[in-house]
């Protein structure tokens, strides 16, 4: 269904787009939109909007400045840590309910 204001403005943007040539071919003026040097003088906007404006350095810092370095100082039997996890067949489900099982010892 369409609506009579969807027709309306069709009918408008159609007459205007038809009538501004012919309305500029009889010789009426059509007003120009200022340049942008008469609007206003230049601002902090405009020195940043400059393409030639000088940028200055960046200084790189790492994300990873404050990450503990070094070598583990702790050793830990791999058979023994790989039975750890294999003790909870069932994943997440199996670590929750050991958890519970043993508030504030882990």
């Amino acid at each position: 269904m369409v609506h009579f204001s969807h027709l309306l403005r069709m009918g408008l943007l159609g007459w205007g787009a038809l009538a501004g040539p012919a309305l500029q071919a009889q010789g009426v003026p059509v007003p120009q939109p200022p340049a942008a040097s008469a609007l206003a003088p230049p601002t902090a906007v405009d020195a940043v909007l400059d393409p030639a404006a000088p940028v200055p350095a960046i200084r790189y810092r790492s994300v990873f400045g404050h990450a503990p370095t070094g070598v583990e100082s702790t050793e830990i039997d791999w058979r023994r840590a790989n039975d750890d996890v294999g003790q909870f067949r069932r994943g997440h489900v199996d670590i929750l309910k050991w958890e519970s099982q043993h508030e504030g010892k882990h």
